[in-house]
């Protein structure tokens, strides 16, 4: 598994480091934009810095359902993992807009 992840209104952020008190995260996009967040231990927003690149709203709605999927396939053992997203409208072709 990668590094923790955060979604924060439409953005998606990445650990940068994390201290007692404090998490400080950055922007997926970090090559592009300098917008960073720092949260305390419990996840609630302390402080975020501009940003400078555009929300991907579908990339972001789309990464959660995939890691709601992969945590159900873990923690779930009586639904067969190739069922597990499937049962999830959005990941079917009536959910998609094919």
């Amino acid at each position: 598994m990668g590094k923790p992840s955060l979604v924060f209104s439409g953005y998606q952020y990445r650990i940068l480091g994390e201290n007692s008190k404090f998490v400080s995260w950055v922007c997926v996009k970090s090559g592009n934009c300098k917008g960073k967040l720092k949260t305390n231990v419990q996840y609630e927003i302390h402080s975020k810095a501009d940003r400078s690149c555009v929300p991907n709203l579908a990339a972001v709605e789309v990464k959660v359902k995939l890691d709601n999927c992969r945590k159900r396939a873990r923690e779930d053992v009586s639904v067969p993992v190739g069922a597990v997203c499937e049962e999830d409208p959005a990941f079917t072709r009536k959910g998609m807009a094919w």
